[in-house]
């Protein structure tokens, strides 16, 4: 009875390590675990093609729990060079990918495909090519846009450095550097991969197009020394491109607004405008696009913002509703009152105007008292960042100037002067996309 009741223990336990030896042969744990197998690379002087320095990085590449070794290789024949070790049958292999244009290894979500996977991206001309490990083909270029039908989840700028004569041990480094696949995924992308899946269904009035796009770019030089500067003024603005009816409306108030005939580009003339140009905003379902317009001494905006999931505008009292702007307005007061009476006093307008210099201020500190009871110039910016910008009159020029002001509510920030001047230095075509 004895016999029978130790067999009987005897086998759970068999049956155990014989679980525990098919692991140690399948999965290759002890001392051909893919650690030990990628690590051998660094050892053999052949895989370094004779570079004394080369670029480390472990990435895995076809998302199958274990990683690949890449190693960047100096520039060669005008060629960059990266070779892939991956782990077959317990023992490495490697592919050899060459480009003219540097390769960054990036890890994306494929919008198309609704996907996560490994890219590699030019550096210059951002092109996205598909990784396949182990065939024959490893890059493939894809019909990926970089700007549009991707979003970026990790970037593999960093690499190791390693000198190859100095017989660094770089391995603890190199694994420390390793992130699995599915800790790159955080709830920060996976909300910007919502976001991206909705800008990708919008009905678009033009599908060649971007979100928001230029209609008409014009340089000038009717301007061009106002400044102070050699200057090239011009003139853009923009269009939404949403098939919507509120949208398209928006659009048509946007060019009654600013365009200009060809009799008037033909000749330069512009009035006294110096610059017209825009910068338009993505954060979750916000567009935010900022008109701006510039010359003698005012500064302009018209800001619009749309719901992208519905194609309406968004009331600026929406994007306040959890604001209290009481103290934001009493110092945008204070500012703008001090540039008013600065601007008179420069003049010496007391002196010509006499009572009616009076009269005007307080015309003025009037339409401020307004504008800052109903606030319209409010948008997000890059940052995600909620901006008031406030436009008032001082004086100067004939009568009177519009200054504009902008306060980051987000960040308490401290009042700023919104000058023309820096967007005509900007340039055209340089919008804070």
């Amino acid at each position: 009875m004895k016999n029978k009741k130790l067999l009987l223990w005897l086998i759970p336990v068999a049956v155990l390590i014989a679980a525990v030896v098919t692991c140690l042969l399948v999965f290759g744990v002890g001392t051909k675990n893919w650690q030990n197998i990628l690590a051998s690379v660094l050892e053999k002087t052949e895989n370094f093609d004779g570079a004394n320095k080369v670029g480390l990085n472990l990435i895995d590449l076809d998302n199958n729990k274990v990683p690949e070794l890449l190693m960047t290789m100096p520039e060669k024949d005008g060629n960059y060079i990266t070779k892939i070790f991956s782990v077959k049958d317990k023992e490495y292999v490697v592919n050899m990918v060459a480009s003219y244009e540097d390769y960054l290894f990036e890890y994306l979500y494929n919008v198309k495909e609704d996907a996560y996977k490994w890219y590699a991206v030019t550096k210059d001309s951002k092109k996205v090519y598909e990784v396949n490990v182990g065939e024959e083909e490893t890059v493939k270029e894809t019909d990926l846009n970089y700007e549009n039908d991707v979003v970026v989840v990790k970037k593999v700028e960093e690499k190791v450095e390693y000198e190859v004569n100095s017989k660094k041990d770089v391995w603890d480094t190199l694994e420390k550097s390793y992130a699995k696949n599915d800790t790159l995924v955080t709830d920060e992308v996976k909300e910007e991969v919502e976001n991206t899946k909705m800008l990708s269904s919008i009905d678009k009035i033009d599908d060649s197009k971007p979100l928001v796009y230029t209609v008409k770019s014009v340089k000038s030089d009717v301007y061009a020394n106002v400044t102070g500067q050699t200057l090239h003024n011009y003139y853009e603005y923009p269009a939404i491109n949403i098939n919507n009816e509120d949208i398209i409306a928006i659009n048509k108030d946007i060019a009654k607004n600013n365009q200009y005939d060809d009799m008037d580009i033909e000749t330069g003339f512009f009035g006294e405008i110096e610059v017209i140009t825009y910068d338009y905003y993505v954060n979750g379902n916000i567009l935010s696009v900022v008109l701006l317009q510039g010359g003698n001494d005012s500064t302009w905006n018209t800001i619009y913002n749309i719901d992208l999931k519905t194609g309406k505008e968004i009331a600026v009292n929406d994007l306040l509703k959890d604001v209290d702007l009481t103290d934001v307005n009493a110092k945008i007061k204070e500012y703008a009152i001090n540039m008013m009476e600065k601007t008179g006093k420069d003049l010496n307008l007391k002196e010509y105007w006499g009572d009616q210099y009076d009269t005007e201020l307080a015309n003025i500190k009037k339409k401020l008292d307004e504008t800052l009871a109903s606030p319209e110039l409010v948008f997000r910016n890059a940052d995600n960042d909620l901006i008031l910008r406030v436009e008032f009159e001082v004086f100067g020029g004939q009568y009177t100037c519009t200054k504009m002001v902008e306060v980051n509510l987000t960040k308490n920030s401290d009042i700023t002067e919104v000058k023309f001047e820096d967007y005509v230095q900007r340039g055209p075509n340089t919008q804070n996309k």
